[in-house]
């Protein structure tokens, strides 16, 4: 069980990590210390993706609650028919 301690050589700077993983963990970080802040930022990460989700779809709504249903109707239907001629 050594090796849960061995520190995982990382090569990117503070910058970069940030930039690819959203935060930086370190240079002198364990595997088991990766694999732990991974699953930490995954969970925050799934809770922000169903916290825009939600924000997104209740604006949607706000934007499309003064629109006449006959409007949405035939601007769906128009998708509909454009999409299935491209294909």
């Amino acid at each position: 069980m050594e090796h849960l301690n061995e520190v995982t050589p990382v090569v990117l700077s503070r910058e970069e990590s940030a930039k690819k993983y959203g935060s930086w963990f370190g240079n002198n970080a364990s595997a088991a210390e990766i694999v732990c802040w991974c699953d930490k930022q995954i969970k925050k990460y799934e809770e922000w993706i169903k916290n825009c989700k939600k924000l997104k779809s209740e604006n949607q709504q706000k934007l499309l609650k003064d629109i006449p249903e006959d409007i949405l109707k035939e601007a769906l239907a128009s998708c509909t028919d454009s999409s299935s001629t491209t294909e």
